[in-house]
């Protein structure tokens, strides 16, 4: 509150909108959820007063988990929608990456799986895209890895949950390459754990 106080005092409107989100995120980890949802709202809308689109897409994000925690799932997804779209207009792809895996999870909470398992499918690409770009011997990768993990961990929750109407997504040869991507990595990582 005093960062918000000083921010507000010298008039540096950017600043106030990264306390509120910082705040938001503070209360909505103890569970006081009116508060973390009107902090990242306004964070929201002094970024885009101010025109910080990039700004702007973490304010959603922080908005959609909040509303995620208190299952208003609708906001939510529109919320990871704009954060999404927002993401592949800046040209972020590792925040459209994580804007597709927060909304393929809130889908598959729906019980939407189809659109839950196109987001993820959607997300991976991005993450991929983004692990490309760093290269090699890039120590970020094995933490790419990681969120990687995570998003395929959650595509195969979502593809066993569809069941019968899996055949009919399989359909499509791209998503039948996922699902063994899918496979493996369950494989690989089952096997790094049984041997390390």
């Amino acid at each position: 509150m005093q960062s918000t106080a000083i921010s507000e005092a010298l008039g540096d409107r950017a600043r106030v909108a990264k306390a509120c989100g910082n705040l938001g995120n503070c209360y909505q980890s103890t569970g006081e959820y009116a508060r973390a949802i009107a902090l990242p709202e306004e964070d929201k809308a002094i970024s885009e007063a101010l025109g910080d689109r990039a700004s702007v897409t973490g304010a959603c994000a922080n908005l959609g988990n909040c509303y995620e925690s208190i299952w208003e799932y609708a906001r939510a997804i529109a919320l990871y929608e704009e954060c999404k779209a927002i993401s592949e207009a800046l040209g972020d792809r590792a925040g459209g990456g994580t804007a597709c895996n927060n909304l393929g999870a809130t889908l598959q909470m729906t019980g939407d799986l189809p659109a839950a398992a196109r987001a993820l499918v959607q997300g991976l690409a991005a993450r991929q895209r983004v692990e490309r770009d760093v290269g090699v011997h890039d120590d970020r990768r094995v933490s790419l890895f990681e969120v990687q993990q995570t998003t395929y961990m959650l595509l195969l929750s979502v593809l066993l949950g569809l069941g019968r109407k899996i055949r009919k997504l399989m359909s499509s040869c791209r998503l039948q390459y996922i699902y063994v991507c899918v496979c493996v990595c369950v494989c690989v990582c089952v096997c790094v754990c049984v041997f390390v």
